[in-house]
């Protein structure tokens, strides 16, 4: 009998279809703390701020997830909470400010340019709340404004 087990872990045959590698420039790599430290990223009508210094010692910074409803309109914080990367994964730790609160552990990658960040549903199928349904990547944009 041979165990096949490592030859699919090496090969990726036992990947998920759509767990595919971010579209674009290769050598996309994991961040790290220091280098989404202090960033705000965009898609679609979401705007992430990765701010450095949560005042909890198990995280590295505060995160707020803000929405823009209309265009044209202000973006409006709906998440609030704290952020670190661990291993290859950005935790998030957010709250709606209501009681509810969300959270996991999603596979990142930067682009070399630093100007993409491509995220992932976490390995177990939560999905962060700026993902619409069916949803399992995509692909944000370092803004400067």
């Amino acid at each position: 009998m041979l165990d096949f087990t490592v030859f699919g872990d090496t090969t990726g045959l036992d990947y998920p279809e759509d767990w595919a590698d971010p579209p674009g420039d290769s050598w996309w790599l994991p961040p790290t703390d220091e280098g989404l430290a202090d960033t705000t990223w965009v898609c679609d009508r979401w705007f992430m701020e990765l701010r450095r210094g949560s005042g909890d010692p198990e995280y590295f910074g505060v995160a707020e997830l803000s929405y823009q409803f209309e265009d044209g309109q202000e973006y409006q914080c709906l998440y609030t909470g704290a952020w670190r990367m661990t291993e290859d994964c950005l935790e998030l730790m957010l709250s709606a400010g209501v009681g509810t609160s969300t959270g996991g552990c999603f596979p990142v990658l930067i682009a070399p340019s630093g100007e993409q960040l491509y995220i992932q549903e976490s390995r177990n199928g939560i999905s962060p709340p700026f993902f619409d349904d069916g949803v399992t990547s995509m692909t944000m944009t370092l803004s400067y404004g």
